[in-house]
């Protein structure tokens, strides 16, 4: 079960949003909330990244 919020350094976020990809989930949905919204977005183009290497389950 995914915690919310998804916090954490890209590596963590990564590893948490991995967890749905491995059950079976294709998309996911997440909000930007709080102050400064374009750090959050880097950020979360870091976790894209990472899951991007990944490779998908089989």
């Amino acid at each position: 079960m995914l915690e919310i919020p998804l916090t954490g350094r890209p590596e963590e976020a990564a590893e948490r949003l991995d967890a749905y990809r491995e059950a079976g989930a294709g998309h996911a949905v997440i909000g930007i909330s709080g102050g400064d919204w374009r750090a959050q977005v880097d950020l979360l183009a870091e976790v894209r990244e990472l899951l991007r290497r990944e490779p998908a389950p089989v």
